[in-house]
């Protein structure tokens, strides 16, 4: 790692030692920066192809909605199963109570 500039003077070859690491970090930032914007215009563009929209509070919007209908059904389900388990215990009940 460089070593932060002192009140002593570097050499030149060491001063182009730090640039060539800071220009190599730039560079590096530069093409992270650039791969980062990529993934987000394709990212973007696969949230509009697949829910009509990229601006993140309408996906929030509609992820919370979707996520209510599935609590919803969920529930329904539930007690739909509630239905059926206390049906088949009352059918039980009777086939027991015939014997």
């Amino acid at each position: 790692m460089a070593q932060p500039t002192t009140s002593k003077s570097q050499p030149i070859d060491e001063l182009r030692r730090r640039y060539d690491d800071l220009n190599n970090k730039r560079v590096a930032a530069e093409t992270r920066l650039e791969q980062t914007q990529k993934a987000l215009e394709q990212l973007k563009t696969e949230a509009q192809e697949q829910w009509g929209t990229s601006d993140l509070a309408e996906l929030q919007k509609k992820l919370a909605k979707q996520q209510a209908d599935n609590e919803s059904l969920r529930q329904s389900y539930e007690a739909s199963l509630a239905q059926i388990e206390t049906s088949l215990k009352e059918i039980e009940t009777n086939t027991s109570k015939q014997k």
